[in-house]
């Protein structure tokens, strides 16, 4: 943990561009201090990302992207669904429409690649820290 966190006034951001509908769904919560990731694109952020806790899970994640300066509601990932138990290997991400858009199948024990993305047309292997295919794109642990 590098105790680097985001503030109170960049979560309330975040939480007003979530939809509320997600909100009560989910019973999404935001941790206080509280963790992510940013991720770059050469050296410019284009995504956000936060940890928070949801009905359905402790540590969900909610992703933003960063357009023209503002945190705009992409997706939330979740390693378990009301109908599946919880899973270390296997995460869903969903849009705001709760419409599965990308699945992941997670190998921590492999040096080489943290986890598969699976979406509709493509298979992309993504590291710890960075894309596999481009090292520009990096994600930066907040935690």
């Amino acid at each position: 943990m590098n105790n680097i966190y985001f503030k109170e006034d960049f979560n309330n951001k975040a939480i007003d561009s979530l939809p509320q509908h997600l909100i009560d769904s989910y019973d999404i919560k935001f941790y206080n201090p509280s963790p992510g990731c940013i991720r770059t694109l050469d050296n410019k952020i284009i995504a956000i990302y936060f940890y928070v806790s949801t009905d359905q899970q402790e540590y969900a994640i909610i992703r933003f992207n960063y357009i023209d300066h503002k945190i705009v509601f992409d997706s939330i990932y979740l390693r378990q669904g009301k109908e599946m138990a919880f899973s270390n290997t296997k995460e869903y991400r969903y849009n705001k429409d709760k419409k599965l858009i990308a699945s992941y199948d997670f190998y921590s024990n492999s040096p080489e690649n943290f986890c598969i993305q699976h979406k509709e047309i493509t298979t992309e292997l993504i590291s710890g820290f960075y894309t596999a295919d481009n090292k520009q794109e990096i994600y930066w642990l907040i935690e």
